[in-house]
């Protein structure tokens, strides 16, 4: 099935533009090319300095480029592990805990809600 240009997702995210080139065939593979920002960046400034989706056309393959969470002074970022980019320590997202921690934590504070389904 033919399919071609830009379609926009959300995973639960934000929205995030994907390119399909004119090529698109879903019979067979294409790889994806995901494009990532820098601080204080965004997709749309990375493509138009990039420029990779002529690229995609020509060498047939999918181009998104999704904008990272916004901090407090209106810039995107990336919140990718404690050694890159967490500038605010966890305050606008968590980080990532074991299943048992943030269940046990989830338990701790069951006082406003039933969560005995969890175990």
């Amino acid at each position: 099935m033919p399919l071609a240009g830009d379609l926009v997702v959300n995973a639960g995210r934000g929205p995030v533009t994907v390119h399909i080139p004119s090529s698109y065939d879903d019979s067979r593979f294409f790889p994806l090319v995901l494009s990532l920002h820098g601080y204080s960046y965004n997709g749309a400034g990375l493509e138009a300095y990039f420029q990779l989706l002529p690229l995609a056309e020509q060498q047939d393959f999918l181009c998104a480029y999704p904008n990272g969470t916004t901090d407090p002074a209106g810039n995107p970022f990336w919140n990718a592990t404690d050694a890159c980019c967490d500038l605010f320590q966890g305050f606008l997202i968590s980080r990532p805990q074991p299943c048992d921690e943030l269940l046990a934590f989830l338990k701790s504070r069951s006082a406003e809600a039933d969560l005995g389904a969890l175990g």
